[in-house]
This record gives C-alpha cells, structure tokens and sequence, in this order.
C-alpha cells in the first residue's frame, strides 16, 4: 500500500483578513488569500475543497492531513466512508508532522503580511447636486489620478444626491488601492460611517435613513464597503478651495445640466475632461507644494 502523504492545514487571520495554506510532503502545496467577510469555518471549507482537487497524480495518493482545528477533524471525521483516503490527526501525532504544519504557518503568515501590509492610497472627491424644483439629482466624482464620473439620479433632496456621488465613487474606485473619500456633507459621512461594524470583524450595521430611497442607497454603500480596500471619509469644507472638491463640485451640476440636455453627450464628456484634467493638476501642484 502507498505510504500516506502529509498535508498541513492552517488558517490564520491578520487585520481583518483571512488566509489559508496547505503544504504538502512530497511536492505539493497551495494558498491562498480569503475575501472580505470570509469567516473561519469558510476558509476551511475553500481549503478542503481546493484539497480535494488535487491534481491527477497527487490524488492517488492517501492523504493524512495535519490540522490542529478539533472541530474541523470532527466534521471531516463524520465524512469517513466517503473519504477513505483522508485521515485527519494531530500535527504532533505524526514523525515530522510539527515542522510540515510549522512550514504551514509560515506560508499563511508571509502571504497574509503581502495582502495587508502597506498598500497604495487613493484620494478622491464626491459631491451631488440637486434642483429644489424638480425630482432630478446630479453626481460626480474625481480622483487624484485624473480618473473620474459623473451622472444623474432620481432623488428628492440634497443628501440623496451626495450619497450617490459617494456610492458611484466606491464603484468606479480601483480596488487595487485604500481609498480616502472627500466629501463636504458632514450628514452624508454620518450616515456612511454609522454602517460600520462596532469592532473588526463585527457585523455590518443597518442603516439609519428614514427615507426609503436614502435607504436603499446606504444598502448598497454598505455592500461596497464590505467587499473593498479599506475606505476613510473625510469631511472637507466645501468651496474653500480644495482642488479635487471643487473639480467634483463643478462635475456635478455639470452632469445635470447635460442630462436636461442642455449639452449634447460628446461636448459634455470633453466638457468633464477639461474640468478634471484642470482640478487634478492643481491639487499636484497643491501636494508638491505641501511636500517642499
């Protein structure tokens, strides 16, 4: 009979993330990096799973994996007869089994040091607009690295049209970045902010708008929040100078005006552009100043 492989299993967690590894003697191995939200229990199920697939040549071989996590080895103990070939034990149950299982940690602990360690930030600005006379509503946005947005929105009150601007911003954002929103709505960031968890890792909070379609915006803020880079709000004075602020609070109206069809699409695009491309060179002229 051929000699059972060992195979370590580990998950670990670092500011928030989660991360898992199996390492495998002789020649095999995988990690990886969990999503945002993933909870322990699904981290483990990735890695058995992933585990199970191995490659053709790896599977034929039993498996005696090496995991310290007692209700996981009771659960895939449950799963003997549909799992012949897998015998779950201790890591110091087994000649060598402390250092595969060490070899483990150390995989997750590097792998999780690159995905939370330091990571570019982008600064951006959102704003809204709204026409008091009519239901129609405007926003827009502007980051540091001259990408931008802007568009319309249904809605009944200025609030609405900022939290729009600060919804399309966290979509249209790179998620390779941490993001810093500037927002001159100190009611806005109140309502982002009060969707945080109370701790890390705790649960979401609901919103708190009375208005439903307030509501439905901050639900899915909420949802961008959860599943990107980290995201800092911060309030800025509007019309007091701030490049990427006024760039935004130009944009806005701009896209109502546009939309009202005041400015046919192609103008307005290049209408946008200027506007950006003018907003982003005085905040580096801004930045390199602050930095001299």
């Amino acid at each position: 009979m051929t000699a059972p492989s060992l195979t370590a299993l580990v998950v670990a967690k670092r500011s928030g993330r989660r991360a898992w590894a199996l390492v495998e003697h002789p020649g095999w191995s995988a990690e990886a990096v969990c999503p945002r939200g993933t909870t322990h229990a699904q981290a483990l199920l990735a890695a058995v799973e992933v585990l199970l697939l191995r490659p053709p040549a790896v599977q034929a071989r039993p498996v005696a994996l090496l995991c310290d996590d007692q209700k996981l080895a009771l659960a895939l103990g449950e799963l003997g007869p549909r799992l012949p070939y897998l015998t779950v034990c201790a890591p110091r149950s087994v000649i060598g089994g402390s250092l595969l299982h060490n070899r483990a940690e150390q995989t997750v602990r590097r792998i999780l040091r690159d995905a939370t360690g330091a990571r570019l930030t982008l600064t951006a600005a959102s704003d809204g607009s709204h026409a008091s006379h009519t239901r129609r509503g405007s926003w827009a946005w502007l980051a540091e690295d001259g990408t931008f947005g802007f568009g319309h929105a249904r809605c009944t009150e200025p609030l609405e049209a900022e939290l729009h601007g600060i919804h399309e911003l966290l979509k249209g954002a790179p998620t390779t970045h941490d993001l810093t929103v500037l927002c001159d709505s100190r009611a806005a960031i109140r309502l982002v902010n009060s969707l945080l968890p109370a701790r890390p890792g705790g649960p979401w909070r609901d919103p708190e708008a009375r208005s439903a379609r307030v509501h439905g915006t901050l639900h899915a803020i909420r949802h961008q929040l959860a599943t990107r880079p980290p995201v800092l709000l911060r309030w800025v004075r509007g019309h007091d100078g701030h490049p990427l602020n006024e760039g935004a609070d130009r944009l806005a109206p701009h896209a109502r005006r546009a939309v009202a069809g005041l400015v046919d699409p192609g103008t307005a695009r290049a209408t946008a552009a200027a506007i950006a491309t003018e907003a982003v060179s005085r905040w580096q002229v801004t930045t390199a100043r602050a930095h001299s």
